[in-house]
């Protein structure tokens, strides 16, 4: 079963979409890290 991209689950875009932020904010500062 192949995924392509434009039959993506928007369950997915929605969790990309919350998750996205944080990821962000962990490479712009990695001074988060102990």
């Amino acid at each position: 079963m192949n995924i392509e991209l434009p039959t993506i689950p928007a369950g997915v875009l929605v969790l990309f979409g919350l998750v996205a932020p944080y990821l962000q904010a962990i490479i712009q500062r990695p001074s988060w890290r102990p």
